[in-house]
């Protein structure tokens, strides 16, 4: 098992087969508006996850959910992913280590296979916390299974 944190306020595990990315594999990745702070990945599991987390403004903090930035989220993931297929599976509402979240999951094709994701936020003492989970349709089941372990192990301080 190796560990990992986002601001030293979530904290989470993930299974053996997985390593880091380094900074130069990581700047290569798309990104949304919260660029990576890890990435990790798994070969054989044919799967990357990554986290990144961003401190809420006054107005944000007040206004916004994880709900509410879970929609942005998923409008700003399917603009540029139209071109590889983006569907959108379903939106989700979900606690990781008491704190309640909101995600969605979505199928894409890229060079050729088919992808699956799930991206969740969870908002945390005025900061979001993102998870983004992509591994390969055809491992659908491995990769849900994974991406619940990690979620399950998640704490806060």
């Amino acid at each position: 098992m190796g560990e990992l944190n986002l601001n030293n306020a979530m904290f989470l595990s993930y299974p053996e087969g997985f390593r880091e990315l380094s900074r130069e594999e990581i700047g290569q990745m798309n990104t949304t508006d919260s660029p990576p702070v890890w990435a990790i990945n798994d070969d054989e599991r044919h799967m990357i996850v990554n986290g990144a987390y961003r401190q809420a403004s006054g107005f944000q903090a007040f206004m916004l959910n994880a709900k509410d930035v879970a929609t942005e989220m998923e409008k700003q993931i399917a603009r540029p992913m139209k071109p590889f297929g983006y569907k959108r599976d379903r939106f989700f509402v979900r606690d990781a280590g008491g704190v309640q979240g909101a995600g969605f999951s979505y199928t894409y094709t890229a060079q050729g296979i088919d992808m699956c994701g799930e991206s969740y936020v969870f908002e945390h003492n005025k900061v979001f916390y993102y998870l983004y989970f992509y591994y390969r349709k055809e491992l659908i089941e491995t990769g849900r299974a994974t991406a619940e372990e990690i979620l399950q192990s998640i704490s806060w301080q």
